[in-house]
């Protein structure tokens, strides 16, 4: 691979289960400079380290697990973890955010599946909130997603991890009483 595939590679094993090009641009946004996000994409799936599937009619992307490893530790090794696992966390958040309000709208049906497909992302991108005290993130991403676990049936989860977020000292006030409230 060249050096910007090679980057973008690394980028995408931060990515729990699958994603979809909109996140690959948002997370990635920087990784593969050079190319734009979808050739590179492209050139993962030709060359056998990204598979590719639809959903919908939108794209969606994941990594066999031994491969999304070795990306990892490349990732790892380069001294991008953090700043990767921030931006996934902070780009999940805004996919939460947007699902809010659109899962009591005429599009609730969409959002839902979105979700479902994103859980794992939205999965770890609270535990890595909560793990480095990010209150605000944590506290949004529960805030915005207790309506999905509701409809889904994942109330136990939901629970946990809205509590593990209230635990977490500081954050906004309002930020904190959406996810006190689901609001």
């Amino acid at each position: 691979l060249d050096e910007p595939t090679r980057r973008l590679f690394e980028c995408c094993s931060i990515f729990a289960g699958s994603f979809a090009l909109t996140d690959a641009e948002t997370v990635c946004r920087f990784e593969g400079e050079g190319i734009e996000v979808l050739d590179g994409l492209t050139a993962l799936v030709e060359n056998s380290l990204m598979l590719q599937t639809e959903s919908k009619g939108e794209p969606r992307f994941r990594m066999l697990t031994v491969i999304k490893e070795y990306g990892y530790a490349a990732l790892i090794t380069r001294g991008r973890e953090a700043e990767m696992q921030e931006r996934h966390a902070f780009a999940y958040l805004e996919v939460a955010r947007s699902a809010r309000e659109e899962l009591l709208s005429a599009r609730q049906g969409f959002w839902l599946e979105r979700l479902t497909l994103d859980h794992d992302n939205l999965r770890a991108a609270i535990d890595w909130a909560i793990a480095n005290g990010q209150a605000d993130v944590a506290l949004g991403l529960v805030g915005s997603l207790w309506r999905f676990w509701q409809i889904r049936g994942h109330l136990q989860e939901g629970m946990q991890r809205t509590e593990a977020a209230l635990a977490l000292e500081g954050g906004d006030p309002v930020v904190r009483a959406g996810a006190l409230t689901g609001f």
